[in-house]
């Protein structure tokens, strides 16, 4: 027969399931019908040759099952009808079947959500031509993943190396732009006119930046600035309008033209980052400077050539540029290193990936949990099942066959799973970007449900299936054919409640083991919100102010320093206007905030030293009001802070953290010693006046780094914007106030990024509070798996016992020493539970030890803390069922069967 007629006549089959039985049935009777006449012929009585046919035909069942197996399709056809039992199995116990589809469900929705987000975060490509051959250029040996050289020094690569088809530079950035006279902040770059065609990225309206575009240092291209905008800023602010190409908009103070919008998906090459709009790097005066460390640069390698020989290639002329600019030897940018960019920078990856493991082992633990949740209740009604397992062996169904079907209606509960899972799955999807985003929603992901996430919950739906049915369908498929309408001998019984035990025991020890480390997770947290980071962090209002600047290039140090004085005075009298509200207690401006993870590093030379020696002593710089130190509470070790009087017009002063001055003064005083910072317009001295506590401006689980300050009058370099802080009782009030003081006072005056000290430091602890979030949720639910995983068992021991426990009161027991009998077993669990548990929590801690802070190897409080929660929740569960066993009637417990 051929596969179109097996299919037609399969289909036919599946469609009249009512007519192919009867059919069967027929053709089996009038089979029979022809063996009885055969026998009658040769003889024999009617009854005696249906008697004889019997013997002969094997029974009418096993006969149709063996015409069923030899059919077209009886494999689909058995696996049809298997699957169909299996369903009026479930709906005949909708209890059994909520409760495991709910356990299943709970843990795959759960490792369904935390792997879309792995998907999304670890390990999807760039949506780019041939990613694979992409790389960053790092110019610290690796140390950075992705600091190019400075731009000279890039050009030169670009133009003269032989193994790379192209290279484009590009920087993320803050851009204020103005569209249709409405100021508002979005994510931008910085990027060369090759930058769409090294990445393979087109339009799809108007075109893409060429190097036409990029070819005029601060104007573009001889016509002017051009901009290309992304899919979801064009949706988003031009509601997909296609006259936005040849729309003007201004970025900072340069117009610029809209020419094209890049692909949906496509935004940019840091994920987790999105950039909206993209503009010349011409326009950035950055890319004149011969010693400024602040892109990168993504390359396409060439068919045929090796990183290496590029690499080789790069770090040659990258060596002869050091020497030029009299850098060779420096200790932190010595080399160039190559990284893979197929999956953009890894930024996110660094700060969440192992993050994301350890959630994504939680919940593989939590999906352990709930299989043995259901193995449990799968053996609880295997013993309503064996009469009926034992009858089907007795007419002639092989153990596998049986193994078989319970395994289908294992797969039946693993699908319903998986599809009640996706749902949850999708809630809590979005939960969890919601929590990435952060307070001031700054990380942007897009997860999907692609092909592997499909793939995914589809092995783990297997995977599941396998876990919870082997003892089920074991024990199961051992009843007796002998016997079957009687009870479980005692051989498989013990299996039975001892099964039981150990799945109890099991969900228990793994309990305990993610109870401890949410409870390691929170302390963790709770030492970092406490830490004393150098500031304080309460009543604080903290906010950006951007202006629009011209900026006229490098100029002569008497120049630079007065124009920079002009602008440091126009950020004063900013705070002049809110200074003298009574409710206001300080306010500041400063080029750098705590905790807003930048850090502005510079050489400085102590005065006296040879030149060079700036290189041996790096530091940060943060210009600063003279309110700074006021407004964050940042205490003053030595000498005097900044005053008004500390204007552009005298005498330049200096204060240095407590660490920048032991670093690079040690054991004597920096106190009027002077300093220059050799390669900035500003070429004056500055005289070290104080020395200040240091504070964390990046992340709280670091040291503070090495930090000067200067007045902001004083500033070395232009500030196109500041940080503003206010400490006050009324910070609304004094907020709109400084709105409108910064449109009247500050030209193209733009205020954004308004945060309290608090919610920054929840923003700097984003992956702390992920972790402590998710682990202490599924922790929560894995304990209430194991809670409903003992309540079934004791009650199992209990319904098992209930004769034995109705003689133990007939005869005089006491019900309280019933209720401890009782009680008893699930102590004895319990702490067989917490005594394997305990061990693996020393072994998990060495994996997460890198994500805790401020605890010791083994961490008591924590431990002991999950371990009582741990059996509060354990000894409820098993107080009702042995309560209820110690109130049974005798005499109806002696009645039962």
């Amino acid at each position: 027969m051929s596969w179109a007629s097996q299919i037609k006549h399969l289909y036919w089959r599946f469609r009249h399931p009512g007519r192919s039985k009867t059919e069967l049935d027929e053709e089996v009777q009038s089979y029979f019908d022809v063996v009885v006449e055969r026998q009658m012929l040769r003889g024999l009585s009617r009854e005696e040759a249906e008697r004889a046919a019997r013997l002969e035909f094997g029974g009418a069942d096993r006969v149709k099952e063996k015409v069923r197996e030899g059919r077209a399709g009886a494999e689909m056809e058995t696996t049809w009808r298997d699957f169909h039992y299996a369903l009026r199995a479930l709906r005949k116990n909708p209890g059994f079947a909520v409760a495991a589809v709910l356990s299943l469900g709970l843990g795959l929705g759960a490792n369904t959500a935390i792997f879309t987000l792995v998907n999304t975060v670890m390990l999807k490509s760039l949506p780019v031509k041939d990613a694979d051959r992409l790389f960053f250029m790092d110019s610290s040996g690796g140390k950075d993943r992705g600091n190019a050289p400075p731009y000279p020094c890039y050009e030169r690569m670009r133009d003269s190396n032989h193994y790379f088809s192209g290279m484009a530079a590009f920087s993320s950035d803050r851009f204020k732009v103005t569209i249709d006279g409405a100021p508002e902040q979005i994510n931008g770059q910085y990027a060369s006119g090759s930058f769409f065609n090294v990445l393979g990225v087109g339009a799809i309206v108007g075109r893409v930046m060429t190097p036409e575009d990029d070819s005029k240092f601060g104007a573009g291209e001889p016509q002017g600035a051009v901009a290309v905008i992304s899919y979801g800023l064009w949706k988003r602010r031009f509601g997909g309008d296609l006259s936005v190409i040849g729309k003007s908009v201004q970025v900072g103070e340069t117009w610029t033209t809209i020419v094209g919008v890049t692909p949906p998906g496509f935004n940019g090459l840091e994920p987790g980052f999105p950039s909206d709009m993209t503009i010349p790097i011409a326009l950035n005066p950055g890319v004149r400077s011969k010693a400024m460390w602040w892109f990168g640069v993504v390359g396409r390698l060439k068919e045929g050539a090796t990183p290496e020989q590029a690499r080789a290639e790069l770090d040659a002329t990258f060596q002869t540029y050091l020497s030029e600019i009299g850098m060779k030897g420096d200790q932190h940018f010595n080399g160039i290193a190559l990284i893979r960019a197929a999956k953009g920078f890894d930024g996110l990856r660094q700060r969440f990936g192992k993050p994301l493991l350890i959630v994504m082992t939680i919940v593989g633990l939590v999906l352990l949990i709930g299989c043995a949740n259901v193995a449990n209740l799968l053996l609880a009604r295997a013993g309503t099942r064996r009469g009926e397992i034992a009858l089907r062996l007795a007419m002639g169904a092989s153990r596998s066959r049986l193994i078989r079907l319970l395994f289908t209606e294992g797969t039946m509960l693993s699908t319903i799973a998986a599809g009640v899972g996706v749902l949850f799955a999708r809630w809590g999807v979005s939960a969890l970007v919601a929590l990435f985003s952060g307070i001031r929603g700054r990380i942007v992901i897009e997860p999907h449900f692609d092909g592997a996430v499909v793939v995914f919950i589809s092995a783990a739906a297997l995977v599941t299936t396998l876990l919870f049915s082997i003892a089920p369908a074991l024990y199961t498929s051992r009843a007796d054919a002998a016997r079957p309408g009687g009870s479980a001998p005692a051989g498989p019984a013990g299996f039975r409640f001892g099964a039981g035990q150990v799945l109890v025991v099991i969900q228990i020890m793994l309990s305990a083991v993610l109870l401890c480390g949410a409870a390691l997770f929170l302390r963790s947290l709770h030492n970092l919100t406490h830490l004393d980071a150098g500031f304080q962090r309460e009543s604080i209002l903290t906010m950006q102010v951007d202006a629009t600047l011209p900026w006229g290039g490098h100029k002569p140090s008497l120049e630079a320093e007065e124009e920079y004085g002009r602008v440091g005075r126009m950020w004063e009298e900013l705070l002049d206007s809110v200074r003298a509200f009574p409710q206001v207690e300080a306010v500041s401006a400063s080029s750098m905030a705590p905790l807003n993870g930048r850090y502005r590093g510079l050489g400085m030379k102590i005065s006296g030293e040879p030149d060079g020696a700036e290189f041996r002593h790096s530091t940060s710089l943060n210009e600063v009001s003279s309110g700074f130190f006021d407004a964050f509470g940042v205490a003053l070790l030595a000498g005097r802070s900044f005053t008004p009087g500390d204007r552009a017009s005298s005498p330049r002063v200096a204060i240095l953290s407590e660490t920048a001055a032991r670093a690079e003064f040690h054991d004597s005083s920096p106190l009027g010693r002077r300093v220059t910072f050799p390669g900035q317009d500003v070429t004056a001295e500055y005289e070290i006046v104080g020395i200040v506590r240091d504070v964390r401006y990046g992340s709280l689980r670091k040291d503070a780094e090495p930090m000067v300050y200067l007045p902001i009058e004083q500033a070395i370099a232009p500030l196109p914007g500041v940080a503003v802080a206010v400490r006050s009782r009324d910070a609304d009030g004094v907020l709109s106030v400084l709105r409108r003081r910064a449109r009247e006072i500050v030209p193209g005056g733009f205020i954004s990024n308004v945060a309290t000290v608090r919610q920054l430091m929840d923003d700097s602890l984003l992956v702390e509070r992920l972790l402590s979030i998710l682990a202490n949720l599924f922790g929560g639910l894995a304990l209430l798996l194991a809670a409903v995983g003992l309540y079934g068992i004791i009650s199992f021991t209990v319904i098992r016992r209930t004769r034995e426990i109705g003689v133990r009161i007939a005869l005089g027991a006491q019900r309280s020493a019933v209720l401890w009998m009782v009680l008893s077993k699930t102590i004895g669990l319990a702490a067989m539970g917490l005594a394997l548990g305990i061990p693996f929590v020393f072994v998990a801690k060495r994996y997460i030890d890198s994500e805790l802070f401020g605890l010791h190897t083994q961490d008591p409080l924590a431990i002991a803390g999950a371990a009582l929660a741990l059996t509060s929740v354990v000894l409820a569960a098993g107080i009702w069922p042995a309560w209820r066993g110690s109130r049974l009637d005798p005499m109806t417990s002696l009645r039962q069967e």
